[in-house]
């Protein structure tokens, strides 16, 4: 959880999170994700120019 949190302090990431709100509800599950749960984003491929990112954390991560 330490580097997701060291977020503001790398340069690369500027470029990715241009502002907070953009990352920040990111934290809020990745929180929550027991040991024994895996996290994977399930929207890999971008139809144009908009990325929406979202993570699938948990049981009905693809077992």
């Amino acid at each position: 959880m330490d580097e997701l949190t060291a977020w503001p302090g790398r340069p690369e990431a500027r470029l990715a999170v241009p502002t907070a709100e953009h990352y920040l509800p990111l934290l809020y599950p990745v929180a929550l994700q027991q040991v024994d749960e895996t996290a994977e984003f399930f929207n890999v491929s971008v139809p144009g120019t908009i990325s929406m990112s979202s993570v699938l954390i948990g049981a009905a991560a693809r077992a």
